[in-house]
């Protein structure tokens, strides 16, 4: 058993969780991704990942979502709780190794611990 899942209720889903998130929150860009975050409205935190199917094909796509989603599911402890986090990639994150866009979304995560 997984010592801290990725669970259903940590998604974000609904489109008007998706708009609130870029209407009220803030913003890190970086020329791997751009990062939106903000308080959130429950108890809990959750994470959505926004994906163009231009950007790449469907392999390439599942592979940085399933980055993404285990480098928040592994820091998540080290973010603040009741955090809402929209992570959306770009071209060049394609092009990098899993453990280099780890590092990487993990340098944010602890950027916006700061910003907070």
């Amino acid at each position: 058993m997984k010592e801290c899942p990725f669970r259903k209720d940590e998604r974000l889903r609904k489109r008007p969780e998706f708009k609130s998130l870029y209407r009220d929150g803030k913003r890190i860009s970086r020329d791997e991704f751009v990062v939106h975050f903000a308080p959130s409205k429950g108890d809990e935190g959750k994470l959505g990942i926004v994906i163009s199917s231009s950007l790449c094909n469907a392999v390439k796509r599942n592979r940085i979502r399933r980055i993404i989603r285990e480098a928040y599911r592994l820091n998540k402890g080290t973010l603040k709780p009741s955090q809402d986090i929209i992570v959306r990639p770009k071209k060049s994150m394609i092009l990098m190794g899993t453990k280099e866009a780890e590092a990487l979304l993990v340098k944010v995560f602890k950027e916006m611990v700061k910003r907070c």
